[in-house]
Formats: structure tokens, sequence, C-alpha cells
């Protein structure tokens, strides 16, 4: 209906950010006021939202308490293993059968699948996501839901790399350093394809969806959020030929909480 739902975010104590927040707000495009809501059950710092065929909203990872160097009381860093599903009839309901910590928590060594889930609506009606362990797992959120792990997987993920649906069920997905691969969630198991790499690593960068179905990457960093390593030139991905070509150049650097989007005149702000 063109109404948008923000949920969770970060608290700030004593001038630091660090622990998640419980906090829904709406904004109605009709009205262009934002609304208050019934926060959730859990406090989600990079949490992943994913609205389904239904309509209602499923909600996933993020981090509840922050680590101890940005927490001033010292707390242990904790997690919301824990999806939630939220009914514009009802109201939220919590996914109690999904008890797999990995799935949307962290493990030392294996990695934060609770940061900001890579998660699509599959087209079984399922969500599904892909770890930073190279693990794929699937969502059903059914009544009090589950999560499978699936016998496929990926390659790992490294900070904040770019995912695109450019097609109905077919994502394109960037991985540890400069690897690419593609997943076709069409048929009864999905299928996991390596891509043409990028020309470089891009920590930070965005992947954005045009109109003719390519796939434009651009910004980021070869190093992370700063500046030494950042990447000026673009690229584009043509699903039709598996290639990329290098086309312009950014005038300035494109980093952490950047951000781009196709507009209705299929130009890219």
């Amino acid at each position: 209906n063109g109404d948008l739902m923000i949920l969770g975010g970060t608290t700030v104590l004593k001038g630091m950010g660090g622990n998640g927040s419980a906090g829904v707000t709406t904004f109605s495009s009709a009205t262009n006021k934002v609304t208050k809501q019934t926060p959730m059950k859990y406090e989600r710092w990079y949490g992943t939202a994913v609205t389904m065929g239904s309509g209602e909203v499923a909600v996933m990872g993020g981090r509840i308490v922050g680590p101890t160097e940005e927490d001033p009381n010292g707390a242990k860093s904790t997690y919301a293993t824990v999806p939630e599903v939220y009914n514009p009839s009802t109201g939220w309901r919590v996914l109690n059968g999904v008890t797999n910590k990995m799935a949307y928590g962290f493990q030392a060594g294996k990695g934060s699948n609770w940061n900001y889930p890579r998660a699509w609506l599959a087209p079984d009606g399922k969500v599904m996501s892909f770890g930073d362990d190279g693990v794929i797992y699937s969502l059903d959120v059914a009544g009090t839901g589950a999560v499978s792990v699936l016998p496929q997987t990926i390659n790992r993920r490294a900070v904040a790399r770019f995912g695109v649906m450019y097609q109905p069920g077919k994502l394109l997905l960037g991985r540890y350093a400069n690897t690419v691969q593609s997943v076709d969630m069409n048929g009864a198991s999905p299928v996991v394809k390596v891509e043409a790499p990028l020309s470089v690593p891009r920590m930070y960068g965005s992947g954005t969806l045009l109109a003719d179905g390519k796939v434009w990457v651009s910004g980021g960093s070869t190093t992370g959020n700063v500046t030494t390593g950042a990447v000026y030139t673009s690229e584009l991905w043509n699903p039709q030929t598996r290639t990329w070509t290098m086309t312009a150049s950014a005038k300035k650097m494109r980093l952490y909480h950047s951000n781009a989007l196709l507009l209705p005149d299929a130009t890219v702000l």
C-alpha cells in the first residue's frame, strides 16, 4: 500500500550506540506521518525484515546487547536468534519453533549470521538466508515457525557484501573478497553457481537492479570503512552473458551506510 515499516535499530547510552531497540514505527505515504507501533519482543540492531506474500512481515537476526567496547555497562553481546512475524490484523507472534541458534546468531570462527541476515522470499513461500558460514537456511513462518539447513552451500561471506534478486527467485550475491555467486531458488532445491568475479572487493558497496534487468555495483572499499582503498569505479553485470563491464567512475567515495536506489526514470540515486 506504499507504507513503510521501520524496525529495530540501536539505543544510545551515555552518548554511545550499542544496544538494540525493539521499537517499531510506520510511515504513511498518504499522510506523510510516522506512527509508533507495538514493539517487537526482541531488540534488534542490524536485523532483517522480509515482506511475505501474505502481507505479513518476517523479522530475523539482530543484536540485543552490543560488544563490551561499545556498551558503557560492559555487558557481553547477545543476539536475537528467534525470528518474529508481524500480521497487520493480529500483531506480533514469536517463532519459538526456530531453535537453530546459528541461523540468526553468532559462532566464533563460523560467522555473524545475526548481522543483517541476507534473506529473501523464495518462490515456495519460505524465507531463504545465506549465512556468513556458507550455510543456506530455509525459514517456514507458519505457526510457531521452523528453520531447516539445506544441503547446498555457498562461499562464506565477508562483511557488508551486496545481494540482489535480479529475476524472480534468482539472486546475485557478493561473497568473500571479490567472489560472486548466483542462486536460483525456483526449483525443488536451490542451484548455486560461481559467477565471474568483481574487478575488486567492495566492502560496503551497493548492488542495484536496473530497469533493463542488469545489476549495477558501485562504491565500497577494498579495505573497509576507511578512505584507503576506496573504489570509485563501478561495474555492470549482464544476466544474459554472465559478464561484468566497467562503467562510470564516481567523484566521491561511498562507504559505510551509503546506498544506491533505482528511480522511476531509470536513473540511480
